[in-house]
Order: C-alpha cells, then sequence, then structure tokens
C-alpha cells in the first residue's frame, strides 16, 4: 500500500544502496527484484525479505500488470540494455490469494484432487498460478503446502478482490482454506 513517494524513498534508501554494494564488489545484480519492506508505526522502513524469482505469490500477482514482453525484458535485463527497453504496466489493480491446507503447517496435504480450476481461469480477469501441484491423467492433485495462487485483476481495487473471492468459491480441494482478508487494509 506504499504510494508512489514511500516507493520512491524505499527505493532511494534501501534498494539502490543495496544493488549499488553489489555492483562495487563486482557482482552486479541483473535481473527482476521485489523487496518487502516492514514499516514501524515510528516509520522507520526494514527490508523483509527480498524476492529475486519468479515462483513467488508475489511475482505472480506482479506479473498480471505487465504489458511489456517479460522475455525481452529479460534478454534486456541479461544484456545490460535495460535502460533502452521500455517497461509498460497496465494500469490495473492485481490481488492474489494462495490456497492452502488446513493447519497446513503440519501438514502438505498431498494427494488431494483439485477441481474448479478451469472454470475459474474463465472468470473476468482470474488466473490460477498451479505452484505445488501434480497432473496425473489430465485431473490436478495437490503436492504441497500452499497448491495454488488465485489471481484477478479489475480497475478498481474492489472488483479485482470481488473476482478473486468469486473465484477461490469455485475451486475444490479437501481441506482447502485461505484468508478472506486480503485487500481489506489499506494504509
Amino acid at each position: 500500500w506504499y504510494s508512489p513517494s514511500q516507493v520512491a524513498m524505499a527505493a532511494k534508501e534501501i534498494v539502490w544502496p543495496a544493488l549499488t554494494a553489489m555492483s562495487q564488489e563486482d557482482n552486479p545484480f541483473r535481473g527482476i527484484i521485489m523487496p518487502e519492506f516492514i514499516e514501524t508505526p515510528d516509520g522507520k522502513r526494514y527490508v523483509h525479505e527480498i524476492n529475486a524469482r519468479f515462483g513467488g505469490p508475489e511475482a505472480q500477482v506482479d506479473m498480471r500488470y505487465m504489458k511489456s514482453d517479460l522475455l525481452e525484458m529479460c534478454v534486456a535485463a541479461l544484456t545490460g540494455t535495460l535502460a533502452k527497453t521500455p517497461l509498460e504496466m497496465h494500469p490495473i489493480y492485481s490481488i492474489g490469494v494462495n490456497t492452502a491446507h488446513t493447519g497446513h503447517a503440519e501438514k502438505t496435504g498431498s494427494g488431494k484432487r483439485i477441481t474448479g480450476v478451469d472454470v475459474a481461469n474463465k472468470q473476468e480477469g482470474v488466473k490460477v498460478f498451479m505452484n505445488s501441484v501434480d497432473i496425473v491423467d489430465g485431473d490436478v492433485f495437490t503436492n504441497g503446502g500452499r497448491p495454488l495462487t488465485v489471481t484477478a485483476v479489475a480497475s478498481s481495487l474492489d472488483e479485482a478482490r470481488k473476482r478473486v473471492y468469486e473465484a477461490l468459491e469455485l475451486i475444490y480441494y479437501d481441506g482447502i482454506d485461505y484468508r478472506h482478508d486480503i485487500g481489506l487494509r489499506q494504509m
């Protein structure tokens, strides 16, 4: 929920110094970096984690914004021509909710048949990412703690949130669980 000025400040105070230090150590970073921050009540910012991969739910949500060609952006990052490659984003809201298993901290929940993904994917603005699943003879089965990330895009946050939770209602597997508060809290 960072405003554009907060994003700029976090980039200036945290991201650029980290990238500069890596470059000075002759280990420049090339790729996609997605920092997550924690802000204390007194306004201090700390890095919670930095992801540099596409497999995480954060990347799945962020990729829904992307208008530019992903392969072209990756090649530009690897060849050092990223500054010459325009990054275009859709002016939309994107939201994602991970499915889990009831009590997933104790159980992996493998082998549960998942239904409804195809129907959910046909809903407007919805894309279901399969994270830890097995596909056997065309059927989808859970194979880990967070099998799916259901994402939705729309022109407003409320509409994106409505779409993602409507899509989640179409998906079923034994023990399915997910948070119901994603997209509610704004700072």
